[in-house]
C-alpha cells in the first residue's frame, strides 16, 4: 500500500535572494518508487509537468516555451497556465545527479498572488531493494507578514493536492517506463 506522508511546516528563515524579514510556508510529500534510482530523479523535472500539476485531475500547467536551457544548473522555462498564460520563470539551481534537484519559480507578472516566489527540491535516496525513497518540497515566501495567512490558505487547499496528486503521477510515470520531455 502506499505510504503518503505529508505536512505544512511554517518556518522564519530566510530564503535565496529574500529579505531578512521573509518568511515562508512549505509543504512536502514523501514516497516510495519502485523504479531505478535515475528514473525517480528524472521523471519530476524532465517528465511532462503537464501530467504532474493538475489540481483535482485539471492540469495547472498547459505547456512551456523557451524551455530548451530546462533542467541543466541555470536552465530555465516559462510555464503557460490555463486563464493567465505565462506565469513567472522556473530556474533551476541544483542538479546533484540522482540525488537532489532544487529550482525556484520567479517573476509571476500579475500581483494576484501572495507570495514572492516558490523555491522547490526533490531528493531520491536509493533503497538497494529496487525502490527509491523521494521527498518533494515546495517553500512560499510571502509578501509581507499580513499576506502569511492568504499564502498558507493557498498552500492548504490548492497546492497540497497539486503536490499530492502530482507525486502520485511521477510514481506511476517512473515505474511504467514514461518517456522524458527534456535531457
Amino acid at each position: 500500500m502506499r505510504e503518503v506522508s505529508a505536512f505544512i511546516h511554517i518556518c522564519q528563515t530566510r530564503a535565496v535572494n529574500s529579505h531578512p524579514m521573509q518568511k515562508t510556508i512549505t509543504y512536502e510529500v514523501e514516497e516510495i518508487i519502485h523504479s531505478t534510482i535515475e528514473a525517480a530523479f528524472k521523471m519530476p523535472i524532465l517528465g511532462d509537468a503537464t501530467k504532474i500539476l493538475t489540481y483535482f485531475g485539471i492540469p495547472f500547467v498547459k505547456g512551456f516555451i523557451h524551455d530548451e536551457t530546462w533542467a541543466q544548473v541555470n536552465g530555465t522555462r516559462i510555464p503557460l497556465v490555463p486563464l493567465f498564460g505565462r506565469m513567472g520563470t522556473d530556474t533551476v539551481f541544483v542538479r546533484d545527479e540522482n540525488h537532489y534537484w532544487k529550482w525556484q519559480v520567479i517573476g509571476f507578472g500579475f500581483s494576484l498572488l501572495f507570495f514572492t516566489y516558490a523555491t522547490g527540491e526533490w531528493w531520491c535516496t536509493d533503497n538497494n531493494n529496487g525502490s527509491v525513497s523521494v521527498k518533494w518540497k515546495y517553500s512560499f515566501d510571502y509578501k509581507n507578514k499580513y499576506l502569511r495567512v492568504f499564502t498558507m490558505l493557498y498552500v492548504i487547499f490548492f497546492w497540497k493536492n497539486v503536490m499530492d496528486n502530482g507525486v502520485k503521477k511521477i510514481k506511476e510515470m517512473a515505474e511504467s517506463g514514461a518517456e522524458y520531455l527534456y535531457k
